[in-house]
């Protein structure tokens, strides 16, 4: 009798910090759940070096069994691959090439979700130094090397992040962007008071230049009559906090989990106002989907890749300049429609961009 379980190997060359909300650590555990969702029994491979060795060996005994796996889907850190020990350092050179050179071997096609490629960019050198960035650079080229000769599929936030790649990694790219979870209809019943000011939200990163919010507070002090709460990291904020100009009409809340949920339903619109630059142009924040899970209208400065998602989608406004606001938040106080139009077209579009859905994705364009 065949033996007709579905079965996929996930890989991470880390382990996933469940204390940690980064996206770097929550997007990895939201795909996991949503491959075992679609019905996969799901072979791990993750962990530290030690860890991962193990699961090899066991996944190489599994195949020598004769168990078959229909692909594997692995995500890659914000760091070198060959790094992410604690103490990262090269100490096991070869164990991932030889993982993937093992998939290939065995025809268990193979798609990586690549993070982020923020070490091409100028600033990651002002950040971090030239020392450390050229000793990184190498490594994270060792890994560009891996996917062209290993991976079957590269996936990516947003497919305008291919420009940054090799060509043969372009020819093989795909977006993925980050998913949400499909709530129901509830969370656009909430009571919304036609004669009660708008509240807004913003929920992520501090710290320029990647997360300038200058605009955004600015914004809150020309805007005295309305709420502004920004959520952050405490640790985060107590080091950037002398930049920004505090209003009395903003509060800055560290809160997750159940509390983080709570300030969504306080608030009716989430603000995505920063300063544009090319990094952001192709950037597609998870906080963005999940204010849209959350069902809250965007309010966003024009980065392109979010802009067009909001704007395609009509999933909220983009907005230039401060004066694109003044007649945004002028119409939206004379019509409440509008707003409540855009809530309807959010939870319609939260159906089809669930977590499940880029499992799907990815079971499509890799399983044979």
């Amino acid at each position: 009798m065949s033996d007709t379980r579905r079965r996929m190997i996930f890989h991470l060359p880390f382990e996933i910090d469940q204390a940690r909300f980064s996206a770097s650590q929550l997007r990895p555990m939201k795909m996991l759940h949503a491959f075992k969702e679609l019905g996969y029994d799901v072979f791990e491979v993750t962990g530290n070096a030690k860890a991962r060795k193990e699961r090899i060996d066991l996944l190489k005994r599994e195949l020598d069994d004769g168990n078959v796996f229909h692909f594997c889907y692995s995500e890659s850190s914000t760091m070198p691959s060959l790094l992410t020990e604690d103490h990262h350092l090269p100490s096991t050179p070869f164990l991932e090439p030889s993982f993937f050179s093992l998939l290939k071997r065995k025809g268990i096609p193979l798609g990586i979700f690549y993070r982020d490629i923020y070490w091409k960019f100028d600033s990651y050198r002002k950040v971090v130094g030239w020392i450390k960035s050229s000793f990184a650079s190498f490594f994270y080229h060792v890994d560009l090397w891996m996917y062209h000769r290993y991976a079957d599929v590269i996936y990516l936030p947003t497919i305008s992040m291919a420009k940054y790649l090799p060509a043969d990694l372009r020819a093989k790219s795909q977006a993925l962007p980050p998913g949400a979870e499909h709530v129901g209809a509830s969370r656009n019943e909430l009571p919304q008071d036609p004669v009660k000011p708008l509240t807004f939200i913003y929920v992520g990163g501090v710290t320029p230049p990647h997360y300038d919010l200058r605009p955004l507070f600015e914004l809150a002090a020309k805007y005295k009559k309305f709420r502004f709460t920004v959520i952050c990291r405490r640790e985060e904020w107590n080091q950037v906090k002398g930049i920004y100009s505090l209003s009395d009409n903003i509060d800055v809340v560290h809160a997750s989990g159940n509390a983080l949920t709570l300030e969504y339903q306080k608030a009716d619109i989430f603000l995505n106002i920063r300063e544009p630059g090319e990094y952001l142009h192709f950037a597609m924040p998870m906080k963005i989907f999940e204010a849209l899970q959350e069902n809250k209208p965007i309010i966003t400065s024009n980065l392109h890749e979010v802009a067009k998602l909001i704007t395609s989608n009509r999933l909220g406004w983009v907005i230039n300049k401060n004066e694109d606001f003044d007649h945004l938040l002028a119409s939206l106080e004379m019509d409440r429609t509008m707003y409540e139009d855009v809530r309807s077209n959010i939870s319609k579009f939260i159906t089809t961009n669930t977590w499940v859905s880029r499992a799907e994705q990815v079971e499509n364009s890799l399983a044979k």
